[in-house]
Order: C-alpha cells, then structure tokens, then sequence
C-alpha cells in the first residue's frame, strides 16, 4: 500500500473532481490521470466539518460552499 502524495498540476489534461457532500461535513478531492492514463493523481483536497450552525443550511447551500 503507498501513500497518497500531491502533485502539480499538468496544463492540457483534463482534471477530475470528487465532492461529498453532507449535513455535518464536505469534502473534495480534484486529481488528474497520470502519463499512462490509468492512474489518478491527487492535486489538491479539501475538507470541512460544519459547526452548529452550518449544518442548518441546505444541501444545495453546502454544495455551494464546497464548489467555492
């Protein structure tokens, strides 16, 4: 098993983005495949867990928050 390591940004490939979003947290991975095209690398990631008051917003307000 190895590990998950960043890596820059290539220009001309096409980038990924996994969002999970929930009522308590979000989360976003954007990546790229590598030169063979069958791996995805991670370029950068994000994750926030609401407090109190952030998860009386809706879904569609924290899919917001994460898209920003």
């Amino acid at each position: 098993m190895s590990s998950l390591m960043l890596v820059q940004l290539v220009s001309g490939r096409p980038l990924i983005l996994y969002m999970t979003v929930l009522d308590e947290s979000i989360g976003c991975v954007l990546g790229q495949h590598d030169e063979s095209r069958k791996r995805e690398r991670a370029i950068y990631y994000f994750s926030k867990k609401f407090i109190a008051y952030g998860m009386n917003y809706s879904l569609l307000e924290n899919t917001c928050c994460a898209l920003a």
